[in-house]
């Protein structure tokens, strides 16, 4: 069995979040917001759990830029992926815990 981990999907986390996997429902959400009348249930959804998980992706992708800008061009490859490579490796990235799901087989 091959499992691609390589891009978000793979280890996707609804309570974290990603923008691309998202978006979808909340348009949904506001597609309904806008044709309902008085539906506080939804307007509290969107406000306690949706806005704010659309806030995370964005605020990541920041910080990534502004950690990549602080690696010196000396470091690594000239290419926004070998600094970013360099970075990781060097653990000037802070990092948080991340829990992948994993499949076992027999």
């Amino acid at each position: 069995m091959y499992l691609d981990a390589a891009y978000s999907y793979a280890s996707y986390d609804p309570s974290v979040g990603e923008l691309a996997f998202d978006l979808p429902e909340l348009q949904k959400k506001l597609e309904q917001l806008s044709t309902s009348q008085g539906d506080v249930k939804l307007i509290d959804e969107l406000l306690q759990t949706d806005l704010p998980l659309m806030e995370r992706d964005p605020q990541r992708k920041k910080q990534y830029y502004e950690l990549m800008a602080q690696v010196p061009a000396d470091k690594g490859r000239k290419t926004a992926a070998g600094q970013a490579s360099v970075a990781v490796v060097t653990a000037e990235v802070a990092s948080s815990s991340l829990v992948v799901p994993a499949i076992h087989s027999k």
